[in-house]
């Protein structure tokens, strides 16, 4: 398993701010752009290595073991850390800093 595949996906990662900022409203549902910040929020703070997907924030970690013959492997995989406590506790504290540095900068 790969944790960029396509073009798309390398989109998403890169524009981590600006679905943070929700520049892309327009375009986008709420809904959706909640779920792209999400996703390059993932795609920020993970890689693949030795057959597992690790998403890391400061010092903590979540480290699963790929199962490539799991149906829609990479899928469930991201869903499976999207979901877990840690890892929305992380966005929200990204958010919660990028927030606090805008203020401070401006």
């Amino acid at each position: 398993m790969t944790l960029i595949e396509s073009e798309a996906d390398e989109n998403i990662k890169r524009d981590l701010y600006h679905f943070l900022n929700e520049d892309y409203l327009g375009r986008f549902t709420k809904e959706e752009n909640d779920f792209a910040l999400k996703l390059s929020f993932l795609f920020n703070h993970s890689e693949v290595i030795n057959d597992h997907l690790v998403f890391r924030w400061g010092n903590q970690v979540i480290k699963i073991k790929i199962d490539e013959q799991m149906p829609n492997c990479r899928e469930a995989h991201f869903s499976f850390v999207m979901r877990d406590d840690f890892f929305n506790s992380s966005l929200k504290a990204f958010i919660r800093e990028n927030k606090i540095n805008k203020i401070l900068n401006d």
